[in-house]
């Protein structure tokens, strides 16, 4: 039980970051093609 409460915050944590992650390089992408299309 006790080591349940201690892995759940950790994944919670990896599983935000992954997303986080995730939109950024989206994010990223979208900037660089526009970007590219104004030039």
């Amino acid at each position: 039980m006790i080591y349940m409460w201690i892995q759940i915050p950790y994944l919670s944590i990896i599983r935000e970051k992954c997303i986080f992650i995730k939109i950024m390089i989206v994010v990223n992408r979208r900037n660089i093609e526009a970007f590219n299309f104004i030039r």
